[in-house]
């Protein structure tokens, strides 16, 4: 609000012709940066602009350079600057019109309105109270792991199968009796043939 007001006094005292003042002095900074080029007409309005090992096609009739600083920003670069330089051309009135004095009092002709404090607004009784909408639940079984966000490590699977050490099945139990078992057995036999036989007497 203080912003817009501020800028509406302050271009009060400018001319609708002219350009801001910013614009001015940005030109002004391009102008020194044109020492370094070279213009040569090929026809009225067209040139190649040399700077150092680089050569530009540039046309002041269609307000194209092929560096594509003057369509993006409308503010002519270095090489048309010293085009017009060389055509004898005001700088100033090439630059597009959304830099002047004129659009830029539009766009702060309009203020904004201060509003009182919120104690002061008016009482209302007969407005109907909103309430939230009612929530459904969806079809299918709810997702119980919440959504991930882009670039976030996933969650790791669970296994398809899963070992358990604690229950074992019956043929397990069965398998590992008859084992337990065959070990038994086998070490009595070791037994008795390690003792030596008695004599008859």
């Amino acid at each position: 609000m203080v912003r817009m007001a501020t800028r509406q006094q302050a271009a009060s005292t400018w001319h609708d012709d002219d350009l801001c003042p910013k614009i001015v002095k940005i030109l002004k900074v391009i102008s020194k940066e044109t020492i370094s080029c070279k213009a040569y007409m090929s026809k009225p309005g067209e040139y190649e602009i040399h700077e150092g090992t680089s050569q530009f096609p540039l046309s002041l009739n269609s307000k194209i350079c092929s560096c594509g600083a003057w369509q993006l920003s409308g503010i002519p670069c270095r090489h048309a600057i010293r085009a017009m330089l060389h055509a004898k051309i005001d700088p100033h009135k090439v630059v597009s019109t959304w830099y002047s004095v004129k659009t830029y009092k539009q766009a702060y002709s309009f203020g904004i309105n201060p509003i009182p404090d919120k104690d002061q607004w008016p009482s209302f009784e007969d407005i109907p109270t909103i309430k939230p909408p009612t929530l459904k639940r969806g079809v299918g079984r709810p997702c119980r792991n919440r959504k991930r966000e882009e670039g976030e490590d996933q969650k790791g699977k669970r296994a398809k199968t899963v070992k358990c050490t604690k229950y074992q099945s019956n043929a397990a139990k069965a398998a590992a009796k008859a084992a337990k078992e065959a070990s038994k057995s086998s070490q009595a036999t070791e037994i008795n043939i390690s003792q030596p036989a008695s004599s008859n007497i």
